[in-house]
């Protein structure tokens, strides 16, 4: 139920954020595109359209038996970023803004890169921008290969990468000088906001190399070409791929760190709201609970649901769902990493309270499970055996969930659960803003202070938590 529950709230979520097609035409003239590539397997040609992260069909068109294909309606396509997919799995790119008059034009097996253009400045700085990193493609994947054997003692190392910083020196002079020619352009737009800054050459007082420096400065620029008052962009690939980038990639996968990165983020786009939507919409369905991506994803999602889907901020969706989603996040709320595990008060099986204080083992082991459940029962002997050999340095409190007192007490019996301290809660009521469920079975583990040091794990698990957990105690951490 609980699962379910989570579930469908994320679908009424993200499903909200979808946009209508006709949202940004401006003054754009009706469409007139003909691409033809002779040779071309006859059928249907598909018109494929992206809107922040997601792909979707805009139009089609049959091919022609000269191998051309035409697009033309009455209202005009959005600005944006598209692919024509031909039958036999070519797709040729193409920019739409105001000027949608144009040819394309080029024989089936002739590289995308050397397809012709007539009539449109945006596709014809496409073309050339595709041509030229196609042509440094091959010898600057060659040089960081070579780089990555070599060390940077080696007179060989330095040559290289000289060469290579070369190459990527006269790239951002390519696209510089294309700035300058066409500042008005949507390509310059484009290609500004999917463009990577360049990277920071840091020093340390002694004088080497400081690449946490330059790491830190690469990402304080990595948003600097993007114009966040330009919706158009979010019908482009750059968005989408900077947005993944920066988040899994650039920001250390720690729930601190992905925190931080959102805010600084968002609060760039605060009065932006097309941008504002997709970022929280992303990094929220990036760490919903349950990703592997980090130890605890649901210290990212009860942040962004906390902070930017609130009933003022969530302007995309309806006030019940913002509800809906505010209570989910605080039902996760008081169980995170580094927090006090709650003290749960429940009976045994003699029908006496029993809380989790009062366990003395160093190490508490809380284990939510339902006895009918397959997952369950594959798990609980893992656990017995794991905890039958570390007896000394932790308990286990196990609470059965969605049950009945007879299941409860024959899988105890079954299992041979005797020495764990075993509870069960008819209403379910226990787990209610205590320790967050969205399966079972579920583990935390708490340490000597009772506070939460691992969680979503499995009984394998449990040995190196134990071990980080006394590492840093060592540490004085």
């Amino acid at each position: 139920m609980r699962s379910c529950l989570f579930l469908f709230v994320l679908s009424i979520l993200f499903t909200a954020c979808s946009g209508g097609e006709q949202a940004n035409v401006g003054s754009a003239e009706s469409p007139d595109v003909t691409i033809t590539l002779e040779g071309a397997t006859s059928g249907t040609v598909l018109l494929i359209g992206q809107y922040m992260d997601q792909q979707y069909r805009v139009d089609s068109a049959v091919v022609s038996s000269d191998g051309s294909v035409h697009f033309e309606r009455d209202t005009p396509y959005e600005t944006g970023y598209y692919y024509a997919y031909f039958p036999d799995q070519v797709a040729v790119p193409f920019l739409l803004d105001q000027d949608q008059s144009f040819t394309i034009s080029g024989k089936r097996t002739t590289p995308v890169e050397m397809l012709e253009v007539e009539g449109s400045v945006d596709n014809r700085l496409l073309y050339e921008s595709i041509r030229y990193e196609k042509k440094i493609s091959t010898p600057l994947a060659a040089m960081n290969q070579l780089i990555s054997t070599l060390s940077p003692e080696q007179p060989e190392y330095q040559q290289v990468a000289t060469e290579r910083d070369q190459l990527l020196t006269d790239l951002n002079a390519f696209y510089a000088k294309t700035y300058e020619a066409h500042p008005e352009a949507f390509f310059t737009a484009f290609q500004r906001a999917a463009q990577n800054p360049p990277l920071r050459n840091l020093r340390a007082a002694d004088g080497s190399r400081d690449k946490r420096a330059e790491v830190s400065a690469y990402r304080e620029d990595f948003w600097n070409g993007v114009d966040f008052t330009d919706e158009r962009l979010l019908r482009t690939p750059a968005i989408a791929n900077k947005l993944r980038r920066y988040i899994t990639e650039l920001t250390p996968q720690h729930s601190d760190s992905i925190r931080a990165a959102a805010d600084q983020l968002l609060g760039q786009v605060m009065e932006h709201p097309e941008y504002y939507r997709f970022f929280a919409n992303f990094i929220t369905r990036e760490y919903q609970p349950g990703s592997p991506a980090v130890m605890d994803p649901e210290a990212v999602y009860v942040h962004m649901i906390q902070n930017y889907f609130t009933r003022d901020r969530a302007f995309w969706t309806d006030s019940m769902t913002v509800y809906g989603l505010q209570d989910q996040a605080d039902m996760m709320a008081h169980s995170l990493l580094g927090q006090p595990g709650p003290n749960l008060r429940v009976n045994d099986l003699n029908g006496r309270p029993r809380e989790i204080y009062a366990e003395t083992a160093p190490f508490i082991v809380v284990y939510i499970y339902n006895p009918e459940c397959d997952h369950c029962i594959e798990e609980t002997p893992k656990l017995l055996k794991w905890y039958q050999n570390n007896r000394k340095q932790a308990s286990v409190y196990a609470l059965a969930l969605d049950t009945t007192e007879d299941k409860w007490k024959s899988f105890v019996r079954n299992f041979g659960l005797q020495d764990w301290t075993n509870v069960y809660d008819p209403t379910n009521e226990a787990v209610y803003k205590t320790y967050f469920v969205d399966h079972t079975p579920e583990i935390y583990l708490l340490n000597q202070d009772r506070t939460i040091i691992a969680k979503n794990i499995e009984p394998a698990d449990l040995d190196g938590a134990i071990a980080r957990a006394r590492q840093r105690q060592v540490e004085g951490l």
